[in-house]
């Protein structure tokens, strides 16, 4: 009911929910990212329709066009259901990409996702990137797992999941360069970054991009700003990534009015 409450009130969703309820009668539905990768393994109508929107045209051109063209490893932070991961995976088949994705039934659509588009060099893990090592709880709602991130007091899906540091992680790989690094944590860059001073001090990135999100950074008890201050005192730029697929500079002062925007850091 509530479906088509929402579809009497949006036609074109309406649309597209009916659209999706026929193809869910043939099978798994999917949908294609721009270079073919395929996505698919939703919980419902609103986790398609969400994954569908939830990167734009000019967000598949800048990883397709703007990660460099070298043999280092890309790092997906926050890899969710696969979708930048498939994308890069599809266009860089030699490269390793590794993917982090530590709730449960989220790891689990990655994994099939990476199947499902033959990704062997992308490498899933269900660990989360934090400040320091050990275990966390982790809010993992399993049908609206877009909106998973560590848990708070109020969180009603816990669960305990294994923690480590971006430092650690590429000291036991021993990864010496970052063509990409992608983070989008829901407002927990911050302890992504304090665990990852080793890896800025060096700038083994050649290229972050980040979702900036000021609402969700304060709600998990940070300062907005600090992620991209952190990067900046590291030798980067940041970057606005505009509809138009334009970069505009901006700087960690920039972040107070933002609601959600997505970032780009380039070494100075």
């Amino acid at each position: 009911m509530q479906n088509i409450a929402k579809a009497l009130r949006n036609p074109a969703l309406g649309m597209e929910y009916i659209g999706w309820r026929l193809r869910s009668l043939a099978g798994p539905v999917t949908f294609s990212l721009r270079n073919g990768a395929r996505i698919g393994n939703f919980v419902n109508f609103s986790e398609y329709h969400s994954m569908r929107v939830c990167i734009s045209a000019a967000e598949q051109n800048f990883f397709l066009t703007r990660t460099p063209k070298d043999d280092s490893p890309i790092i997906d932070i926050g890899a969710n259901i696969g979708i930048v991961s498939a994308l890069l995976g599809r266009e860089f088949p030699e490269r390793t990409i590794h993917a982090f994705e530590p709730g449960p039934t989220t790891f689990e659509a990655l994994g099939k996702n990476l199947a499902l588009n033959g990704l062997e060099r992308v490498v899933a893990h269900r660990v989360a990137l934090a400040d320091k090592p050990g275990t966390l709880v982790f809010d993992a709602p399993p049908k609206r797992r877009a909106n998973a991130k560590i848990a708070t007091a109020a969180s009603l899906h816990p669960v305990k999941v294994e923690a480590t540091t971006l430092d650690a992680f590429i000291a036991e790989q021993g990864i010496t360069a970052i063509g990409l690094l992608k983070i989008d944590v829901e407002g927990y860059e911050t302890a992504v970054f304090r665990g990852a001073a080793r890896m800025l001090e060096k700038r083994l990135p050649g290229v972050i991009f980040m979702e900036v999100c000021p609402p969700l950074a304060r709600l998990a008890g940070f300062d907005p700003a600090e992620p991209a201050r952190l990067v900046e005192d590291a030798g980067y730029a940041w970057h606005r990534l505009e509809e138009t697929g334009a970069l505009t500079p901006v700087s960690s002062a920039d972040t107070a009015p933002i609601v959600l925007e997505n970032w780009v850091a380039l070494q100075r």
